[in-house]
């Protein structure tokens, strides 16, 4: 049988020299391994090693291939639809993908006791003529002790500026995550240090609710933000932090909890998770912790935070 040219045949797929009655494709075994822990067939690559072999090279270039294809070969065009991202859709898409890429996350969790924080806002709440208007929630007490722990470890109101360099905010702006209909949007509580506790419940409260409109009330930056999912029932997450900030404060619901107490008994008491996302580059784990337990210390004796 006569067999094209060299040249030719060691430039054609696989399949296609098997089919011509060439001689078994050479596969190093890198290449094979590769093949079979990514699911790229061997006879669609096409031989770039000696007398047309397939190497590793050839197959993580496949890999790549088929990882852009969409939709795959083969498939049903009815197996899906493709859905266009809203615009915060998208924002938020490329936000959280750059803090991934390039801020090194780390991440520490407190069991704080909100048993006394609830007591606390109902008594406070209690003696406003129209709590549901003017009230405070649990989020603002946490966002209160966050801006009194901020006070103290002013590392956490930072941003990275290169290699060398934080800049240390004077301004203290909290950002609080918040769900609309368009997407996750942050509005920001600018000066929040400056604000009592009912100042603060009632700028957030302003500040949300003109974002769940399309609205926004303050163009500052946030320098820490808050996303509390305590209302979706979630006993623990991870927050991205929302560059470039150096953390964010991940808030999880509050449950009745059997603990053991410090005097040995063992008590029912609402308990709620609370994790800090840290940019590594800003500080260790040391203060991290130290600024979580100033939190929950604040937390678990509420009148600290009036």
């Amino acid at each position: 049988m006569r067999r094209p040219p060299r040249g030719k045949d060691r430039r054609e797929p696989a399949a296609a020299r098997a089919a011509a009655g060439d001689e078994k494709v050479r596969v190093s075994p890198k290449a094979r391994q590769l093949a079979t822990e990514r699911g790229v067939p061997l006879d669609g690559i096409t031989g770039t090693g000696p007398q047309g072999s397939i190497t590793a090279e050839d197959v993580l270039a496949a890999a790549e291939r088929l990882s852009r294809q969409w939709p795959p070969e083969g498939a049903r065009e009815n197996l899906g639809r493709c859905v266009p991202m809203g615009k915060v859709a998208k924002v938020t898409a490329r936000r959280m993908l750059l803090s991934k890429q390039s801020i090194p996350h780390f991440y520490v969790t407190v069991a704080v006791d909100m048993t006394a924080a609830k007591s606390y806002r109902s008594d406070f709440n209690s003696r406003l003529p129209n709590a549901d208007t003017d009230g405070i929630s649990l989020t603002d007490l946490i966002t209160r002790a966050c801006v009194l722990a901020l006070r103290e470890f002013p590392q956490l109101n930072s941003t990275v500026k290169d290699e060398g360099n934080l800049i240390l905010w004077d301004d203290l702006n909290v950002g609080i995550a918040a769900a609309t209909d368009a997407g996750l949007v942050v509005p920001v509580v600018e000066g929040a240090d400056a604000l009592s506790l009912a100042e603060l419940a009632k700028r957030t409260r302003q500040v949300v609710a003109a974002a769940r409109e399309g609205r926004q009330i303050s163009v500052a930056p946030a320098r820490f933000t808050i996303s509390n999912m305590g209302m979706y029932g979630v006993d623990n997450f991870l927050a991205i932090i929302n560059p470039p900030e150096a953390a964010i404060l991940s808030v999880s619901s509050v449950k009745p909890t059997v603990v053991l107490a410090e005097d040995g008994t063992i008590q029912v008491r609402d308990m709620m998770n609370a994790t800090l996302s840290m940019d590594h580059r800003v500080g260790d784990g040391v203060l991290a912790a130290r600024f979580l337990s100033l939190i929950r210390a604040l937390l678990e004796e509420p009148a600290k935070l009036g």
